[in-house]
Formats: structure tokens, sequence, C-alpha cells
């Protein structure tokens, strides 16, 4: 995986303005950089590689903060579904919602479970092939 400090301190400055800016035009502002440049080193194979790495890296970030965060979410609906003097309407969504996330991480949990299955198989299969 290419690195970024691997780059030149323009392009590193180009790819952390990426990051932070809602389109080209503005990244390309803050880099101090022309937007045909950008598109050009978006050719380059280091620079997109290093650009889909800090890509991954902040979105990374963004999910653990999203899991930390769940719990005090998960309570609140639960609180919120249990509170009889809370109105009808909000009782009922966050009972929706605990019912909705409930049944996902079934289906995710039994998902991950069948592909594991299906790895296992694969792996097996492939070395026996080897071996025949």
């Amino acid at each position: 995986m290419q690195q970024i400090s691997e780059l030149s301190p323009k392009q590193t400055k180009a790819i952390l303005a990426l990051i932070e800016s809602d389109d080209i035009a503005t990244a390309s502002s803050a880099a101090g950089v022309n937007r045909s440049t950008i598109f050009r080193w978006f050719q380059d194979a280091a620079f997109s590689e290093a650009y889909r790495s800090v890509r991954f890296e902040v979105w990374q970030q963004s999910i653990a903060i999203l899991q930390r965060a769940s719990r005090t979410a998960a309570r609140a609906l639960e609180e919120i579904a249990a509170d009889v003097s809370a109105p009808v309407t909000g009782r009922v969504s966050a009972a929706r919602a605990i019912l909705e996330h409930a049944r996902a991480s079934i289906e995710t949990e039994a998902l991950a479970a069948d592909v594991k299955e299906l790895l296992a198989e694969h792996r097996a299969r492939k070395a026996r092939g080897k071996s025949a």
C-alpha cells in the first residue's frame, strides 16, 4: 500500500485537502494546485492508492465513532420504548427501530457464518486440489 509520506509535499497537501473538501475545485484551491493537476495525479497509481488509503483510514475512524455511540443510541431507544409517559408515536418508532436493528444483526451474523463456512469449504477444496 502506497504511503502518503512517499508523495511530494504538494501531493500530500492535495490529498489532505481532498479529504476535507466537498469538491476538487475547493481542494485544489486549498492545496495551491490547479484542478487539472489533481486530475492528472489521479491517473498516477501511487497517488490514487495513497488517496484511497487515507480515505479508508478516515472511514475506519468514523465507523469507530459510530460504534462507540451506538451503545448510547440503543439505550436511548430502549428508554423511549419503555417510557409509558412518552407519546405513543415515539414509543412505536423506538420499538420499530429496536426490532429492525435486532433483525438486521441476526441476519448479518447468519450471513457471516455462511461466508465463513463457504470459505472453509473453498480452502479445503483448494487444498485437496493441490495435493492430488
